[in-house]
């Protein structure tokens, strides 16, 4: 039993990274990283705001869950993650700034607390041609995108769901960027 939940596991482990591999994104900077420093910007720390997605049980609270289903069953894979259903938007979190040259940047952190990562479930996910999206750790030390068009499943009505990577700790910024001529 206990080399077919090691297989399992590693077949898992091995399903996850292909599927984070083969996400299409154009494996760029995200854009306010490479304009930072130029005069784009109106404010020059402009203000992110943060959102808490909280556990519903503590970190101990699982573990020991964890532990104890374990031993019920040991055909189950561990648990990778525990969902913490939210309901955000761009128009209902984050922040928009305005460039200097009309294009937009919106901006959000998401942050749980005691996570040891995040990747992030989209119900409904449809990005216009010509804009992208980016996560990236706080510290700016792990990124990845930009998502684009290419990575819609649906179209403007019908969205269809997505998701992203992980990003290691306890807080993840989305940024988005549409440039000017894109309503």
């Amino acid at each position: 039993m206990k080399t077919t939940r090691t297989f399992i596991i590693v077949l898992t482990f091995a399903c996850v990274s292909l599927l984070v591999n083969a996400q299409l994104s154009t494996n760029e900077l995200p854009f306010s990283f490479r304009v930072e420093n130029q005069h784009l910007f109106i404010q020059k720390n402009a203000q992110i705001n943060s959102y808490k997605a909280l556990l519903p049980k503590t970190v101990e609270e699982l573990n020991t869950e964890d532990q104890e289903n374990e031993g019920d069953n040991e055909n189950v894979p561990p648990r990778f993650g525990y969902p913490i259903p939210v309901n955000w938007d761009m128009t209902n979190a984050g922040n928009w700034t305005v460039l200097t040259n009309g294009d937009k940047l919106w901006t959000m952190e998401i942050s749980s607390p005691n996570a040891l990562s995040i990747n992030l479930l989209y119900d409904k996910f449809w990005l216009p041609e010509g804009t992208s999206l980016f996560l990236y750790s706080k510290d700016k030390k792990q990124y990845m995108g930009g998502f684009t068009s290419i990575n819609n499943k649906g179209d403007s009505i019908n969205l269809k769901g997505f998701a992203t990577g992980i990003i290691q700790g306890s807080n993840v910024i989305l940024e988005y960027y549409q440039p000017a001529h894109i309503s």
